[in-house]
């Protein structure tokens, strides 16, 4: 892994962990339950689905991104460990649905990428 590939993944970290992020996030993610909530056109209600959608994708390619680099220092990085480990305690206490699966030993990513390349 680069040094850069390294401090991407801890920005990565940082940024999951932010509360400005994580607030601007739940904010989006209530609006589009409240305007799914208020249409009546199924096109209107995919829309914001998928609005929805995007922004846990979000929140899981950012937290690829710290997870591919755990995995490439292969445990070996501190404070890439830690990082890893703030994360998902900041995310599993507010999307604790979105990220069911951590790790290959639990079935989880081992490389970065979109989600259909993991199924």
């Amino acid at each position: 892994m680069t040094a850069d590939e390294r401090q991407q993944a801890l920005e990565a970290g940082r940024i999951l962990r932010s509360g400005v992020f994580r607030a601007a996030l739940d904010r989006l993610d209530a609006r589009c339950v409240r305007a799914w909530r208020a249409c009546a056109d199924s096109a209107q209600r995919d829309m914001w689905w998928h609005r929805q959608c995007a922004l846990a994708a979000i929140r899981r390619e950012l937290f690829d991104v710290l997870q591919c680099a755990a995995l490439r220092a292969q445990g070996k990085d501190t404070v890439l460990n830690a990082a890893l480990q703030a994360a998902k305690q900041t995310i599993t206490a507010q999307r604790p649905s979105e990220f069911v699966q951590f790790g290959p030993e639990d079935g989880g990513s081992t490389h970065g990428g979109n989600d259909d390349e993991r199924r």
